[in-house]
């Protein structure tokens, strides 16, 4: 079992394109597994099956400012789903988080990086603040692909 970075989103709407933007950065710049993932729950849970860890990177809407970063350790404690409603998928990130718990199919380590989107239509480009915080995302997985390296 190795790292496996998971970039859940869109490519065609707009800030939602974030995951798979950085998912490309991290395939360019280091020797781990990397996937771009739609974000649908049963095969979520089957992509980051033998993996240990997990990053999860995702946009966001939690009322905070375009691009900033949210980092949550997914592992530590059961999130309440009914107040986590940070996804921009019809099944959130929640709600897969728990069935997985449930079910006994979570790694023993998983970090979500969140990057708050404003604009999420179809074709609408990423926007500035969000583009801006795919490198800030990138080093920030870098420094949990050392972390686990050094484990």
């Amino acid at each position: 079992m190795g790292i496996r970075v998971i970039g859940i989103g869109n490519r065609l709407r707009g800030d939602d394109s974030v995951g798979p933007v950085v998912v490309d950065s991290v395939r360019e710049r280091f020797a781990v597994d990397a996937i771009e993932h739609s974000g649908e729950s049963l095969s979520l849970m089957d992509a980051w099956s033998e993996a240990d860890p997990v990053v999860l990177v995702d946009a966001v809407r939690s009322g905070a400012g375009a691009g900033r970063i949210h980092r949550i350790d997914l592992i530590g404690e059961p999130l309440d789903v009914s107040s986590w409603t940070f996804s921009t998928h019809a099944f959130s990130l929640a709600e897969t988080l728990e069935l997985g718990r449930t079910l006994g199919r979570l790694p023993r380590r998983m970090i979500f990086y969140g990057v708050e989107g404003l604009r999420f239509e179809i074709g609408a480009p990423m926007t500035e603040d969000v583009a801006a915080a795919v490198p800030k995302v990138v080093e920030e997985i870098e420094r949990e692909i050392a972390e686990a390296r050094h484990a």
